[in-house]
């Protein structure tokens, strides 16, 4: 067979692989309650890499130990569209440095078994590329879908609710580290499991104080929490 038929051909076969294996993803996860998961902080420490951005940036020495607010307007006193374009360039320039947690992804490939993981960030749609390869790259084929809320974020597109993508897709719970995202989604009735961030627990929100809000320090302890044994 000539190279350049082989090609094609090897081309082909992936491609059949590839629509393969999705096709049977897709069918497996049909029967599964569907579990919605955060990315930043959930999956990988953006808040830690974002300070050491920030820092040299802007010439500051803020730590991690700091970061009492998930309001970032607040925590490094600087407009939104600053804080905007810091993030934007983070996520563009470092992305490789987001690594997952010790843990994580055992602890969510453990969950897959059961739960048809799909994540739920509020970045903005503009990231999508670099946020599923980022993601298929450290737990390839583990996230059935992808869902981008544009809660902050410089881009155009209209911007969603954690809460109305969890009913529209009908997630049983959510995976989350915002403390006004637990909050909306918990008091819609969803259950959420709080992954214990400082700024969610060095500064006291009555609100969290919910039975629909369950907190977590160590990503091994969510499949106990989450009924896999």
């Amino acid at each position: 067979m000539s190279g350049p038929v082989l090609s094609i051909f090897s081309l082909v076969i992936r491609f059949a692989q590839k629509y393969c294996t999705l096709h049977r993803t897709g069918e497996a996860n049909m029967n599964k309650p569907v579990l919605g998961v955060d990315a930043d902080d959930v999956i990988w420490d953006l808040c830690g890499q974002y300070v050491e951005h920030h820092n040299r940036r802007h010439g500051t020495n803020f730590t991690y130990e700091d970061v009492y607010t998930f309001d970032m307007i607040k925590m490094y006193g600087l407009p939104r569209e600053v804080i905007l374009e810091n993030i934007d360039r983070l996520l563009y320039e470092e992305h490789h440095k987001l690594v997952p947690f010790a843990g994580a992804v055992a602890a969510f490939t453990k969950l897959a078994t059961v739960y048809d993981l799909q994540i739920i960030t509020s970045r903005g749609i503009s990231t999508r590329d670099i946020t599923i390869k980022a993601l298929e790259g450290h737990a390839p084929g583990l996230f059935s879908d992808f869902h981008f809320t544009n809660g902050f974020s410089g881009d155009s597109h209209p911007k969603l609710t954690k809460r109305a993508v969890c009913q529209k897709i009908g997630a049983v719970a959510l995976i989350e580290d915002a403390p006004m995202n637990i909050i909306e989604v918990a008091n819609a009735g969803i259950p959420v499991y709080m992954h214990k961030r400082s700024w969610n627990t060095l500064v006291h929100h009555p609100e969290l104080d919910h039975d629909l809000v369950i907190p977590f320090t160590y990503h091994h302890e969510l499949s106990k929490l989450l009924g896999i044994e």
